[in-house]
């Protein structure tokens, strides 16, 4: 069996707050297709499993999911019952160039609540992981910025000046960086892209107050202070494990990209409003859209735009 890498302590404890169960596709395998007919058939539940064999999603959420947030199969037969995707949530693994990594999914919205000191996972490997490999250059910058994010004067300033090209540990957002990141998110669109039923209603609902705040014209409020220790900590360890599991759409430059794109969610949730119980899920379910192309596209639809928001020229 080949070994695991981690970035440590894999730290997670589910609140069950129904986001994993939006935006999902989940396979079935074995006798996983069967099983489920069965159970939605005693639920009452029509056409659980869609023409490609994966669970029904209606609206972006599972067809399981309760009003309460909970798992049907689960409150009914037990964890052991759900599809073994579900079962194994938020662990993930991924196979890359130099084997298989481990981390908690970053996109689950009440990580934030559990990720410094939740039960430690088990970060066994599953038997058949994603592969994402990437080329020597993006290794090679992938490596840069986790390091950088694990710096122990690492921020979220420090964050936006290494994207921009200045040095990694900063205590200010770069000059000029706070205004073209505001400019990109109000021409992106966004509340039109958070109502996309595929995403699910967890996420739109989540990031709802972005947009609304995007319209007010409001110019970016000071950065220094904005987010606490806690709130700086756990927005690394996000962009750390997004970037360790390779989650962004295979649009080039992809680290830098990912990176920019995670930087710039940041920033936009704790512009809008900084209080940990909004922040926390807004920047997951930011990182859940931040595996959609439509949102790179948007931000920046081509490389001058990309480059002009991180540096400026």
């Amino acid at each position: 069996m080949s070994a695991v890498h981690t970035l440590g302590p894999a730290r997670h404890a589910c609140r069950a707050c129904g986001m994993c169960c939006h935006g999902h596709s989940v396979g079935l395998s074995g006798d996983e297709p069967e099983r489920i007919r069965r159970y939605a058939a005693e639920l009452g539940l029509e056409d659980p499993i869609d023409d490609e064999g994966f669970l029904r999603f209606a609206e972006g959420r599972c067809l399981f999911l309760d009003t309460d947030k909970l798992c049907r199969i689960h409150k009914k037969w037990g964890m052991e019952a759900k599809p073994h995707v579900c079962q194994v949530y938020p662990r993930r693994h991924v196979s890359t160039e130099a084997g298989i990594r481990f981390a908690i999914d970053p996109t689950c919205g009440t990580g934030w609540q559990s990720f410094e000191d939740g039960p430690i996972e088990d970060p066994a490997p599953v038997d058949s992981p994603t592969r994402r490999p990437y080329p020597p250059p993006e290794v090679a910058a992938e490596r840069a910025v986790i390091q950088a994010t694990a710096h122990p004067q690492a921020s979220v300033a420090g964050l936006a000046s290494l994207v921009s090209g200045g040095p990694p540990v900063a205590t200010t957002l770069p000059e000029g960086f706070p205004d073209r990141v505001l400019t990109r998110l109000r021409e992106a669109r966004l509340g039109q892209l958070f109502a996309k039923p595929e995403l699910g209603s967890a996420v739109g609902e989540a990031l709802e107050h972005l947009p609304r705040w995007l319209e007010t014209g409001a110019a970016p409020p000071p950065w220094t202070g904005r987010l606490t220790p806690t709130q700086e900590a756990f927005t690394l360890d996000v962009v750390r494990r997004a970037l360790w599991l390779r989650q962004a759409p295979p649009l080039r430059p992809v680290v830098l990209g990912h990176t920019l794109v995670l930087t710039i969610g940041a920033l936009g949730c704790a512009w809008a409003d900084p209080a940990p119980e909004r922040y926390g899920p807004a920047l997951a379910a930011w990182t859940r859209v931040s595996m959609q192309r439509a949102l790179w596209l948007r931000l920046f639809p081509d490389p001058t735009v990309l480059r002009w928001l991180a540096t400026g020229t």
